[in-house]
């Protein structure tokens, strides 16, 4: 994805067969997930917490495991998340297509 993004005009985004979106990579990015990307580990027990906290700020997040990815659109900040989060790991860090695939398809990238 990562070459995909630095060297493509267009990209399609498939999942199974079936296209999930078609775009440049900085329109499927700025679309799809936002700005920038807060993403921290937390325990099983904390994660729903966490959540809880993260929709009622009104915040776009996908879980994979027990790591949270949180998705910033215009005008919103890393600080929102960071005043309702507590861990050892917190990135953030600029959006890439790895997120616009997980956000669309519910998933990691697997190896075919």
């Amino acid at each position: 994805m990562e070459e995909a993004e630095q060297v493509c005009d267009r990209i399609a985004i498939m999942d199974h067969g079936k296209i999930l979106a078609l775009g440049t990579p900085g329109e499927l990015i700025k679309e799809h997930v936002g700005e920038e990307v807060v993403e921290f580990n937390t325990n099983t027990v904390d994660l729903n917490y966490y959540l809880g906290r993260l929709k009622q700020a009104g915040l776009s997040f996908q879980t994979f495991q027990n790591t949270v990815c949180v998705m910033l659109k215009n005008g919103q900040k890393a600080e929102q998340v960071l005043s309702s989060i507590s861990s050892d790991k917190i990135v953030v860090r600029k959006p890439s297509l790895n997120d616009v695939f997980l956000k669309l398809s519910g998933h990691q990238l697997r190896d075919v």
